[in-house]
């Protein structure tokens, strides 16, 4: 998770937290005017999820949420975060973001 830092653990649960992460997102995705990157970063869609953004020539292009949440050891991501069944990153759409 590249924005938060990892693990954000309870941080999560504070709504400023994850907007501002968005917000960030956001403005790396800017950045990325002649590359392409992925960024770990927590996204909110009715739920929370450990989530990648696809981000490419300025554009954020996709998303993909993690679908194996480990919860071992220092892993306590089922506590936090939602599954996701989507399969990986299927660049043929634009972001769109609320």
């Amino acid at each position: 998770m590249v924005v938060t830092g990892y693990p954000p653990e309870d941080l999560l649960l504070m709504t400023k937290f994850i907007e501002s992460n968005l917000k960030a997102v956001k403005r790396i995705a800017k950045a990325t005017s002649s590359i392409t990157a992925v960024v770990g970063f927590v996204n909110k869609d009715r739920d929370i999820f450990n989530a990648a953004a696809l981000l490419h020539h300025g554009k954020w292009v996709d998303t993909y949420a993690k679908s194996y949440l480990p919860n071992y050891g220092v892993f306590d991501e089922n506590r936090y975060f939602r599954q996701e069944g989507k399969t990986l990153f299927s660049p043929s759409r634009e972001h769109r973001s609320a």
